[in-house]
């Protein structure tokens, strides 16, 4: 199931600013490109603990918004900074990585359980031995891509170098 990111705008002096609870589906980095559009992303956490604190004990799409404009009134704005554009695209490559990783895993799995038995045809095994190889071939493919990435960009190694960054698999 898949949810949508719960929006709310309100004016200020300087154009629109864009309002919006933190997620994976992120229009916040197409919107944060405009000029005239600040934007200010919202812990979860932090967007609950208000409501809860504001005594709020239903969840409605309709409650969400009213408690999102009520949190745009009362807290200081903080413009959110967007990240480079090489940090976005190792962001990305980092979770298709963990993604197939995951694929990778559940497919393992299922293999095993296939060769548990005798009556699974061969051509059932080997076509799910092809997949995890691929998945392998494709999880290469990105880690190099990544590294890469790091390797031709400064600021990607400073943080390498800080920190784990966001992906272990690299």
């Amino acid at each position: 199931m898949r949810h949508e990111p719960q929006q709310c705008w309100y004016p200020q002096n300087v154009g629109l600013r864009f309002l919006r609870y933190a997620g994976n589906a992120n229009p916040t980095y197409a919107l944060s490109r405009e000029d005239d559009i600040e934007v200010m992303v919202i812990n979860p956490k932090a967007a609950h603990n208000f409501a809860k604190a504001l005594m709020t004990r239903s969840k409605t799409d309709a409650i969400d918004a009213e408690n999102l404009a009520i949190y745009a009134e009362r807290m200081p704005f903080e413009a959110w900074e967007r990240p480079a554009d090489e940090c976005i695209g190792l962001r990305a490559n980092a979770r298709r990585i963990a993604a197939l990783n995951k694929q990778k895993t559940q497919t393992k799995n299922q293999l095993h359980a296939l060769e548990s038995t005798v009556e699974t045809p061969a051509l059932v095994i080997e076509q799910t031995e092809q997949l995890i190889d691929i998945l392998d071939a494709q999880i290469k493919t990105l880690r190099d891509s990544a590294l890469n990435l790091i390797h031709q960009n400064e600021g990607l190694e400073q943080t390498k170098a800080r920190s784990k960054c966001e992906c272990t698999d690299l």
